[in-house]
């Protein structure tokens, strides 16, 4: 997700807000401790924030980090989260290759991927968020019995995720072609994905757990 740089943008990232993680990897091994929370959850490509920020309310005993690396967005999530008292929830902002440096081996308990970008041409495929190069990373971050949990509108990138899921070590325990037909009361809708839904566009949702 990409929007225009806003000018309020820099001078409101220089501020601390206690929401944002400028240094992510000081806390390498020690974000349950930060948070005093017993779980870890991780949203890659947050976007606007509303999945993390609802989330948190929803499940207050878990640690929530988002993770989005286009800065005008992940300022907009940031902003919004100051409404409100979020205090086991933080934002990086950077990139997801470089989750190693900032989450040490079997740390996260979840990863939730979340309508990502489907790089549909296919040279990019080893851009998505479920193709090999993060898939190798995912599976060292992640507890011995982590969970992966994908959602997208895209049935290319589901059916991609599903095939290179399927060739590594992780086991498929929930698939869904239209995850909202049934009422989900344990997984938020955010605003973007409501659209899909009013344009009667089905939602793609698979839960995956770290194999052993």
């Amino acid at each position: 997700m990409r929007i225009r740089k806003k000018q309020w943008v820099e001078p409101f990232l220089k501020q601390d807000h206690r929401s944002y993680i400028k240094e992510p990897s000081l806390h390498l091994g020690k974000w349950k401790q930060l948070a005093n929370k017993k779980r870890l959850h991780v949203e890659i490509g947050a976007g606007k924030g509303d999945y993390w920020i609802e989330m948190s309310k929803l499940y207050p005993e878990c640690c929530w980090v988002a993770i989005e690396k286009d800065m005008t967005v992940a300022a907009v999530a940031l902003k919004k989260s100051l409404q409100f008292e979020l205090d086991q929830s933080y934002m990086i902002i950077g990139d997801a290759k470089d989750m190693p440096l900032w989450f040490d081996a079997e740390e996260i308990d979840v990863l939730h991927l979340n309508f990502s970008d489907p790089w549909p041409k296919h040279g990019h495929r080893n851009r998505r968020l479920s193709s090999q190069q993060f898939i190798d990373i995912y599976k060292g971050l992640l507890t011995k019995d982590g969970e992966i949990i994908l959602k997208t509108d895209n049935q290319t990138l589901f059916e991609y995720s599903l095939l290179m899921f399927a060739q590594d070590s992780f086991v498929l325990e929930d698939v869904s072609v239209d995850f909202r037909k049934d009422d989900h009361p344990e997984d938020v809708i955010t605003e973007y994905e409501q659209r899909f839904i009013d344009l009667n566009q089905p939602i793609y949702r698979a839960k995956w757990r770290k194999h052993g």
